[in-house]
C-alpha cells in the first residue's frame, strides 16, 4: 500500500526501504496541502488497508480526505471497520 501511495502523490526518488520512513515521507507529503483520495472498489479492501488509511488520515499535520467508493456490500465493509464506522457519511 505504500507504494501505490508514493506513486499516487508523485513522489521524486525512490521509496524508502523502511516502513518508519515511508510512512515519515508520505505523512510529510499529505501534511504539504490538501488532499483528496478516492478509492475505488473498497469493498474489496481488508481491514489492514482500512487501518493503514486511517493511520495517515489520523496524523494532526495531514490534509487529507479519504472518499471510499464501492459496489455491493461496500456500505457494510465500511461499517465492520471501527474506526470508520462513526466516520461514514452516507
Amino acid at each position: 500500500m505504500r507504494h501505490e501511495w508514493f506513486t499516487a502523490l508523485d513522489l521524486a526518488g525512490e521509496p524508502p526501504r523502511h516502513p518508519s520512513e515511508f510512512d515519515r515521507l508520505l505523512k510529510t507529503a499529505l501534511a504539504e496541502r490538501p488532499r483528496t483520495f478516492l478509492v475505488d472498489d473498497a469493498q474489496w479492501l481488508n481491514g489492514e488497508a482500512f487501518e493503514y488509511f486511517h493511520y495517515l488520515w489520523d496524523e494532526p499535520a495531514t490534509q487529507l480526505a479519504i472518499i471510499f467508493v464501492g459496489g455491493e456490500g461496500c456500505h457494510t465493509v465500511l461499517r465492520r471497520e471501527p474506526m470508520l464506522s462513526s466516520r461514514i457519511f452516507i
